[in-house]
């Protein structure tokens, strides 16, 4: 078609010049907007190829919003009870927080939140117990001192059977804690089963403001040493001041040495771990060290001013379990890099990163973040890892032995043997073991003195090496340095 369209031209050429000039003309000017037009198709098919990876992000994004959109209708519509739509809001807020892997970052609604601040105030609205989160129906580990519960009469080892009327066997740890607490001035009524006693006791107790104690001490007359049992880093300057009162206390008496009980101490703030470290380490000595994924966040702690309070001549022994953890391990992980204290018991639970809490979301809510890890002055990593003791020592009853006493409680084989020997005596101790052994449930000596001594309230809140074999250990270590030996390893 083209030759013959070129030749009719050519043609016209000769036969009249100007008029064939002006069809060549017009033929060459649609020719270049076709070129044209063809280069602007082509430059916007490139335009479209670079642009599509940013419409595709943005078209994933979308995709995501509405599948959760559909998701959450056909939860809210379809499944096979009314989970409501709060629930699966916070459902879906968690999830957010839960794609780290990490169970440290986590999401508290407005009520865990508030329990949360009560927690790092030291203050508390309740009754006052600490309960075994294992067992089904809950039993009381212990009445908090100072606590609505204690007043009351409530006793370590009674048994929760119902809470304002409703079975705890049905219900979760959660609504449990939940139905314990209330606000101040509110009545919770308890059906409590006590060994010893018949039928299950009524308590009515007022649920009220208590403060936590969160340091414990003692001195040991005839060994001649100091014992201070911190149980949580939490309590602001009131636990700053306690310890450090105790501290001075004791280093008044000329002891050969101190015990810091560690044991169960699930940590919380850092700083204050640090101000306490520093009572036995230099003046701006590195406490730990904080590395984070920001530049900015990556730095040393180090003790305050007031350092030195316990003479370097005190030998001091940490004590440690499975449950020492995060701030815990940081003021131990300080001191036993220092070669300032010798560490027993167990290796410690591993917990050596940082949570930010954001708050207050929106819905009035807050969100633990991790953005840093700790490490010891000496670089030790501690997450995941914990720390080695330098004399492993077995403390308390071991997992099997927990379970035996909950199968002891329920068979009401500790009610029975307390009404055959109404009082306590060391001689107990070889009669239970064989009485529980017979039950097929064995026991160690420590465990079955430890549980006696419970059960007929005999120093219930005095440290007693009688039944902790870690303590023993401790006091031994401690007697040892002061005659010149040592049996702790080096490593």
């Amino acid at each position: 078609m083209k030759n013959e369209t070129d030749s009719k031209i050519v043609l016209a050429l000769h036969a009249d010049p100007t008029h064939a000039l002006h069809r060549l003309r017009r033929k060459l000017r649609r020719e270049r907007i076709l070129w044209m037009s063809l280069l602007a198709i082509s430059f916007g098919v490139q335009l479209l190829f670079v642009r599509y990876p940013l419409r595709a992000e943005e078209s994933d994004e979308q995709r995501h919003q509405h599948t959760l959109q559909k998701l959450l209708y056909y939860m809210e519509n379809y499944y096979v009870e009314d989970l409501g739509r709060e629930a699966l809001l916070e459902g879906a807020i968690r999830g957010v927080l839960n794609s780290a892997r990490d169970p440290y970052t986590r999401y508290l609604n407005p009520e865990q939140l508030k329990r949360f601040s009560e927690n790092e105030r030291g203050e508390r609205v309740g009754i006052g117990v600490e309960v075994d989160p294992r067992e089904n129906p809950p039993v009381i580990l212990k009445p908090i001192e100072g606590g609505p519960a204690l007043r009351a009469g409530l006793q370590a080892g009674d048994v929760i059977e119902t809470i304002d009327e409703r079975k705890t066997t049905d219900l979760n740890f959660s609504e449990i804690v939940d139905l314990i607490s209330g606000e101040r001035g509110s009545v919770v009524k308890l059906g409590i089963r006590r060994d010893g006693h018949a039928g299950v006791l009524s308590y009515q107790i007022v649920r009220d403001v208590f403060t936590l104690n969160y340091v414990h001490a003692h001195f040991f007359d005839e060994q001649n040493v100091g014992y201070i049992r911190l149980t949580q880093f939490f309590g602001e300057e009131k636990t700053v001041q306690e310890f450090y009162d105790n501290l001075k206390s004791i280093r008044e008496r000329h002891p050969t040495g101190l015990i810091v009980d560690l044991r169960g101490n699930g940590g919380g703030r850092v700083q204050m771990a640090a101000v306490l470290a520093g009572y036995f380490l230099e003046k701006d000595a590195v406490v730990t060290r904080v590395r984070g994924r920001l530049e900015g966040w990556n730095r040393d702690i180090r003790t305050g001013e007031q350092t030195g309070v316990l003479p370097d001549d005190i030998s001091i022994v940490i004590l440690v379990d499975a449950n020492t953890a995060s701030a815990a391990e940081i003021f131990a992980g300080a001191l036993q890099d220092y070669k300032r204290a010798v560490l027993i018991g167990a290796t410690t639970y591993g917990k050596g990163s940082v949570q930010r809490v954001f708050r207050p979301l929106p819905d009035h809510g807050a969100a633990l973040i991790t953005i840093q890890k700790y490490f010891t002055p000496n670089n030790r990593v501690i997450h995941g890892r914990g720390l080695r003791p330098d004399i492993e020592v077995q403390s308390g009853p071991s997992e099997a032995e927990l379970f035996y006493y909950s199968r002891m409680v329920n068979a009401h084989f500790l009610r029975d043997f307390q009404s055959l020997h109404p009082e306590y005596s060391n001689n107990l101790v070889t009669e239970f073991r064989t009485a529980a052994a017979d039950k097929g449930w064995p026991i160690s000596p420590d465990t079955a003195r430890l549980w006696l001594k419970q059960m007929y309230r005999v120093e219930q809140f005095t440290p007693d090496p009688e039944v902790d074999s870690a303590l023993r250990r401790a006091l031994e270590q401690l007697q040892n340095s002061a005659s010149g030996t040592n049996r702790g390893n080096d490593d």
